[in-house]
C-alpha cells in the first residue's frame, strides 16, 4: 500500500506543479487544447487504477474506468469533426498508421520482451481477436468504433436520405445498441460482463457533440448536469456492485452499468466547462499529446512492478521513454507518410 501511496503522491505533485504553467490561453470547451489535456488527466486516472491493481487495492477500478470513457468520447467527437473536413478520404490510413502501426509494433517488442512472442499470439493480438494483455481489451474495442462509423456514413452517402443528420444520429446509436446487445449475450467476460458493454454510449455521444457542439456547450456550462451525472453515475455503481444483482442475466447488468462510467465523464466534462483553468495545467497538456502511446506501453511495464521502491522508479521511466520514443517514431512516420 505504501508503494501505491508514493505513486498517487507523485501523480498529485505532478499535477499541482503542472499549474505553475499555464500552457493555454484562452481554452474552448472541446477545443483541441481542452480535450488533450483531458486526455492527460484520463491517462493519469488509468495508470492509477492500473498501478494500484498492481499492489492489490481494491474498489478504485471504476475510477480508471471514467477515464476511458472520455478517451472514448473525445475519439468519437475527433473522428466526426475530422470527417466534416475531410470526408472520409485517408480514413482507414490513418487509422492504420495512427492506431494499428503502433499498436502492432509495442505488441511486437513487449511480447519478445516478456518472453511471450509466439505467432499464434502475435497475431490473435494484432487482428484483435484475443489481447495478449489486460488493457489491451481496449483495441479491438475502439477498432470495432471505427468500423461501425465508417459503416454508418458510408449507408447514409449512399441512401441519401431526407433527413440526413437525423437518419445518421438514429442509426449509429442503433448500431451500437446491437452491438451492445451482442456483446452482453454472447461475448460477455464472466470476471467482467460489463468492462466493454457499460462504455457504449460514449462514442456516439462524442459524434453527437461534434455535430451540435453549441447545443452541448450551453448546456455544459449549467450545473445540473454535473451534480445529475454525478449523482447518477455513483448511485448506479453501487446499486451494480448488490449480489442480487450480478446474479442477474448480463444482459440486464449491462444496462444498468451503462449508467455508470458513462455519467460520471460528463459530470467531469461539465465542471471542467465552468472551471476551465483546471484543464490549463503543463503537465496535462503533455500528458496528453503522448497518452495514446502512455496506454500501450504501460500494458508491459506494469508487469515489472513489485513491492520495491526500485521497481516503481523503473516503472515510471520505462513507462516515460518508451511512450517518447514510440511517439517521436509515429512523428516521424507521420511526416514521410504525409509526402
Amino acid at each position: 500500500m505504501k508503494y501505491f501511496l508514493l505513486f498517487s503522491g507523485i501523480e498529485l505533485t505532478a499535477v499541482l506543479l503542472g499549474y505553475l504553467k499555464r500552457p493555454f490561453g484562452q481554452i474552448r470547451w472541446m477545443s483541441r487544447d481542452y480535450t488533450t489535456a483531458l486526455k492527460g488527466f484520463s491517462i493519469l486516472l488509468v495508470l492509477w487504477v492500473h498501478v494500484g491493481a498492481c499492489y492489490r487495492v481494491e474498489g478504485i477500478q471504476f475510477i480508471g474506468t471514467v477515464g476511458v470513457s472520455l478517451f472514448i468520447i473525445f475519439s468519437g467527437y475527433g473522428l466526426q469533426l475530422s470527417v466534416e473536413a475531410n470526408s472520409l478520404k485517408g480514413y482507414w490510413k490513418k487509422r492504420f498508421f495512427h492506431i494499428m502501426l503502433p499498436f502492432w509494433i509495442v505488441e511486437g517488442i513487449g511480447l519478445a520482451a516478456s518472453g511471450r512472442l509466439t505467432f499464434k499470439v502475435f497475431m490473435m493480438d494484432c487482428l484483435f481477436l484475443k489481447p495478449a494483455t489486460g488493457p489491451g481489451w481496449y483495441m479491438p474495442y475502439i477498432m470495432i468504433c471505427y468500423l461501425l462509423f465508417f459503416v454508418v456514413k458510408l449507408l447514409v452517402k449512399r441512401m441519401n436520405p431526407d433527413e440526413p443528420e437525423r437518419f445518421e444520429s438514429i442509426t449509429l446509436y442503433g448500431a451500437f445498441l446491437i452491438w451492445f446487445v451482442i456483446d452482453s449475450m454472447f461475448f460477455a467476460i464472466p470476471d467482467m460482463p460489463f468492462l466493454r458493454a457499460r462504455q457504449m454510449l460514449c462514442f456516439p455521444f462524442g459524434v453527437s457533440v461534434a455535430k451540435n457542439r453549441e447545443v452541448f456547450e450551453n448546456a455544459a456550462g449549467r450545473p445540473e448536469p454535473f451534480f445529475l451525472g454525478g449523482f447518477i453515475g455513483l448511485l448506479f455503481m453501487g446499486i451494480t456492485q448488490l449480489p442480487a444483482v450480478k446474479e442477474l442475466p448480463y444482459i440486464f447488468q449491462n444496462m444498468l452499468s451503462l449508467l455508470t462510467v458513462f455519467p460520471l465523464a460528463i459530470a467531469v466534462l461539465t465542471i471542467t466547462k465552468r472551471h476551465l483553468w483546471l484543464v490549463n495545467n503543463w503537465v496535462l497538456e503533455k500528458l496528453g499529446l503522448v497518452s495514446f502511446e502512455i496506454y500501450l506501453v504501460h500494458a508491459f511495464t506494469m508487469k515489472t512492478i513489485q513491492a520495491s521502491l526500485c521497481s516503481l522508479v523503473g516503472f515510471i521511466g520505462m513507462t516515460a521513454l518508451g511512450a517518447w520514443l514510440l511517439h517521436m517514431l509515429i512523428r516521424k512516420g507521420n511526416q514521410v507518410w504525409s509526402i
